[in-house]
Parts: structure tokens; C-alpha cells; sequence
């Protein structure tokens, strides 16, 4: 049994680690590189494990980040501000947001092609916050638009 896991998580790496060096020298994917990987159910599969990863880490950096304290300014004013800030639009739960639904609207985001240079890590997150309810449709395309100006590099 963990042989397929491991040979997954193997593949995976390899996918992502070539598709890095083929973005300009960014160490994040984006479209461009999503669109590569295609739309097979093996494909996909990759996909979702490459946005568990991302969505893991982020989690994990968040949490670590509160509970380290790290959050905290020398300024008190800044801190308060801090501490009141509603984190959850930014925490994944992936038990309320399927993998395969967040796949889906990414690939959709990234049909438009003005919407590939975003890296698949912003785009992902304004996709999971939409299928939560956090971001109105009202809100979605001027936070795609926002997403579009940067300057990613």
C-alpha cells in the first residue's frame, strides 16, 4: 500500500519540479504550467495533490505564525489590529472545500488568458474562498482583477 503513495508523491515532485524551470525562473506555477499537466483523471489527481500541499503549508504557516507570536508589531496600535483580524478567508478547511471542485474552477480561471501569469497558490485561494461563500460574486471578478495587476514574478 504505500508503495503507490510513495511512487504519487515521487511523481508529483518530478511534475513540479520540471514544470518550475519552464516559468521564467519563478518558483511557482502558475497557468501556464497548470494547463500543462492536462485535464486526465490521472492529471487531475496530481493537481489536487499538488493543492493539498499548498493548502497544508499555508495552513501550517499560519498556525505557526499566531502561535510563535510572530504576527506581533512594535507598535500597539498595529497589534491590536492584529489580533481582531478574522484569519479564517486565508485557513483552508479541506473538509469543506474538495479538492476536485477547486481543480475544476482553476481550470476554468485559466481557459481566460490573461488569468495565467497568477500563480496557481493566489488563484487557488480566491477559487476555495468563492466555493465558501467568503467572496460575493459580486466581489470575484474585482478580486480577480487585483490579482491580475500584480506584477508576479
Amino acid at each position: 500500500m504505500k508503495k503507490p503513495i510513495l511512487t504519487s508523491i515521487l511523481m508529483v515532485a518530478l511534475i513540479c519540479s520540471g514544470l518550475i524551470g519552464q516559468n521564467g525562473g519563478s518558483s511557482a506555477l502558475n497557468g501556464f504550467n497548470w494547463i500543462e499537466l492536462g485535464n486526465k483523471d490521472m492529471n487531475k489527481a496530481l493537481k489536487g495533490a499538488y493543492l493539498r500541499g499548498v493548502f497544508e503549508g499555508a495552513n501550517a504557516n499560519l498556525e505557526m505564525l499566531m502561535d510563535a507570536g510572530l504576527l506581533e508589531i512594535n507598535d500597539e496600535e498595529t497589534n491590536e489590529k492584529i489580533s481582531k483580524m478574522d484569519l479564517s478567508p486565508y485557513y483552508v478547511d479541506l473538509s469543506a472545500s474538495p479538492l476536485g471542485q477547486i481543480v475544476d474552477g482553476i481550470d476554468e480561471l485559466y481557459k481566460d488568458y490573461a488569468n495565467r501569469h497568477i500563480p496557481v497558490f493566489a488563484i487557488a485561494n480566491l477559487v476555495n474562498r468563492r466555493i465558501r461563500g467568503k467572496v460575493s460574486d459580486l466581489d470575484f471578478p474585482k478580486d480577480l482583477e487585483k490579482l491580475r495587476a500584480v506584477k508576479w514574478k
